[in-house]
C-alpha cells in the first residue's frame, strides 16, 4: 500500500506508506500542520502552488540541516521491528521504528512540490 500524490499539473509522486509516515514526520519536525487527512488516500491534498512552495521551503531547510541518509520516525507511539523484521512492543531493546524515508526521496517529494501547482493524495 502507498500513497500516489497527484499534482494538478500531472506531475506524479509516491510513497509507500512507511515512507509517508517518515515524510509526515519531517512535516511536523518543521512546525507544517499536517491535516489527519493526509494519512488517507482521499484526495486531500494543497490546493496551489504557493502553499507547495511554502512546505517545500520548509523541507528543503530541514534537508540542509539533516546530516543523515535514512529519517526514521522516533516515537513510542508506532510499532517498531527488531532486525528480523517482526513487529514487538515499544521500548524493546534493539528496536526501531519501520517508519523511514531515504533522504534522496524525501528531496524528491520536495522537488515535487515546488512543479506540482497543488496536489491531491489518492
Amino acid at each position: 500500500m502507498g500513497m500516489d500524490i497527484y499534482g494538478n499539473n500531472g506531475n506524479y509522486f509516491r510513497a509507500n506508506i512507511w515512507q509517508w509516515r517518515a515524510i509526515i514526520y519531517a512535516m511536523e519536525l518543521v512546525e507544517f500542520d499536517v491535516p489527519v487527512e493526509w494519512c488517507f488516500n482521499d484526495g486531500a491534498g494543497l490546493s496551489d502552488q504557493q502553499e507547495c512552495n511554502g512546505l517545500a521551503n520548509k523541507l528543503a531547510e530541514f534537508l540542509k540541516l539533516w546530516d543523515g541518509s535514512l529519517l526514521t520516525v522516533k516515537t513510542n507511539n508506532f510499532a517498531v521491528c527488531k532486525e528480523t523484521g517482526r513487529f514487538v512492543e515499544p521500548g524493546t531493546p534493539d528496536a526501531k521504528s519501520p517508519f523511514s524515508v531515504e533522504r534522496d526521496h524525501l528531496q524528491e517529494f520536495v522537488d515535487f512540490l515546488r512543479e506540482c501547482d497543488g496536489f491531491e493524495i489518492c
